[in-house]
């Protein structure tokens, strides 16, 4: 897969998760109990914040993306460094 292909792919997953944050809108709108309401919720913050996560990755420059990974593997293995030396 390239970069092209990646984008394709999370644009699809971030149309999906529109239709799914659009739908809690909805039901959230609607006069539900207090305890309906509560689990609507927080499934509602849930849905919206893996909505984010797709469009910041969709969004995101190849290059940066692979800056970001390998910074990330390199803290990781300093914590790893500091966790075995203790």
């Amino acid at each position: 897969m390239n970069r092209g292909d990646d984008h394709a792919i999370l644009a699809e997953c971030e149309r999906g998760e529109d239709s799914a944050v659009e739908e809690y809108e909805k039901a959230m709108a609607d006069n539900l109990s207090a305890p309906l309401r509560e689990i609507v919720a927080r499934q509602y913050a849930e849905i919206k914040n893996a909505h984010d996560r797709v469009k910041n990755l969709r969004d995101v420059p190849d290059n940066l993306a692979k800056t970001n990974l390998i910074e990330m593997s390199r803290r990781f293995r300093i914590r790893e460094d500091l966790d075995t030396s203790q």
